[in-house]
Parts: structure tokens; sequence; C-alpha cells
């Protein structure tokens, strides 16, 4: 072996080379961290660029616990999936926000109320046709259809 390079022909031992950590945090792309509102809610990374859609979140629940009141037919079983659909959106309005998507909040948003919407048209068919069954049933209880039901000879 040729040991020219050492001094005094010694030779060193291996020294693997240390790890020096980085002074500062590396920046990933233009990510900031969520700025803490007075109320303890979280900003998305920049601050709060527009507010929150709505989120017809007690729109949802209240067709939902009414559609379940009512449960006459289709059309309550229809609004009650409906309400369920716009209770998922209206959670979703939020957790987007949060995360900076006010394309998706607002797409939610769109997409909740027109869950209650429809289901609330589907809950008033629903009452209307419970409301007219009703009153068949109670006439035809006190025998008011009998000259109708009978036949002519």
């Amino acid at each position: 072996m040729d040991n020219q390079n050492y001094p005094d022909n010694q030779q060193q031992p291996f020294r693997p080379p240390t790890y020096q950590p980085p002074t500062s945090q590396p920046n990933y792309g233009s990510q900031q961290p969520a700025q803490q509102s007075p109320y303890g809610m979280q900003y998305p990374a920049g601050g709060p660029q527009q507010p929150m859609p709505k989120t017809w979140q007690t729109e949802s629940i209240v067709m939902t616990v009414l559609s379940v009141t009512i449960c006459c037919g289709i059309f309550s079983i229809i609004s009650l999936i409906l309400g369920i659909i716009g209770i998922t959106k209206a959670n979703g309005v939020k957790s987007k926000y949060m995360l900076g998507d006010m394309i998706g909040a607002q797409n939610d948003s769109k997409s909740a109320k027109t869950m209650v919407i429809i289901g609330s048209v589907f809950l008033v068919i629903t009452g209307i046709i419970s409301i007219i069954y009703l009153v068949l049933m109670v006439m035809a209880s006190r025998g008011d259809f009998g000259d109708i039901l009978q036949p002519q000879y």
C-alpha cells in the first residue's frame, strides 16, 4: 500500500460524513401555514380571501327530520335521501373552505341548496297527498260515498 498522501506515513481512520441539519425550513412551493382567527377558527393559507358560502346544513337537517316524521309514500323517502345527501354536501362546504378550495366549497353549497329545494318539493307533494288521503278516508268511514259506490241498475 502506498501511504504517500498522509503525513508521517500514518493511515487516517475512516470517518463518515456528519449530517448537518438545514438552517432554515425549506419552502415547498407557495404553501404557508394557516392563520388563526380571533375566534379560534383557522383560515385557509394566506388568510380568508372570500366569506364562506352558505352551508344549507340547518335546512337539510330540518327537511330530513320532516321526511322521517311524515314518512308516507315514496316522495317522503326521496326527500329523506335528498336530505341526507344535502347534509353531506353541507359538511363538505366548511371542510373545503378550510382547505382553501373556494370553488369546491361553492359547488358543494350549490349542490346542498339544490338538494334542499328538490327535497322540499317532494315533501310538500307528500303532505298534499297525505291530506287528500286522510280526507277521503274520513269521508269513506262516515258513509259520504254511499250513493257513489252503489251500482246503478
